[in-house]
C-alpha cells in the first residue's frame, strides 16, 4: 500500500503513544511511505519548538519515507478546493487541502488524525 503521512502522523510516531504505534506498523510493513516537503517543515518546526533533536527527526523522516513535492497543478487545485471546502468546514486549512489533493493526485492514502480530514475517502484516520 502507498501512504502519505501528514504532520499529525509523524508527531504521533515520534511521541511513541498508542496512535504512534499504528503509524510505526505502517512504516515497518511492506508499504511505501511518502511525506510532503511541506510536512517535513511542520514536523521539524515542532521538534525545534519542543527542544528535540531536529537533525534526528529530519533523518528519521527521510530514512522512512519518500519526500514528495507539490506540483503547480496541485497547488492550483488546492487553492480552489480550499475556498470551496471552507464554506462547509471553516477549520479546514490550506495545508489540509494540499495534503488531500496530493494524496488524490498520486493515488495515496492519507494517514492522519486530523478531524478536518476524517470525512474524505483518501483518509486513513487513526484514532
Amino acid at each position: 500500500m502507498k501512504y502519505l503521512f501528514d504532520a499529525w502522523a509523524w508527531v504521533e510516531y515520534f511521541e511513541g503513544g498508542k496512535k504512534g504505534e499504528k503509524v510505526k506498523e505502517l512504516i515497518n510493513s511492506e508499504n511505501e511511505i511518502y511525506t510532503l516537503n511541506l510536512t517535513i517543515s511542520e514536523v521539524v518546526g515542532k521538534a525545534k519548538k519542543n527542544q528535540k533533536d531536529v537533525e534526528l527527526v529530519y533523518d528519521i523522516i527521510l530514512k522512512n519515507s519518500i519526500p514528495l513535492s507539490i506540483t503547480s497543478e496541485i497547488a492550483k487545485k488546492a487553492g480552489i478546493f480550499y475556498v470551496d471546502i471552507r464554506k462547509k468546514n471553516p477549520g479546514f486549512g490550506m495545508i489540509d487541502a494540499l495534503l488531500l489533493l496530493s494524496a488524490r493526485e498520486f493515488k495515496l492514502k492519507l494517514v492522519t488524525g486530523d478531524n478536518h480530514l476524517k470525512e474524505f475517502k483518501e483518509t486513513v484516520f487513526l484514532e
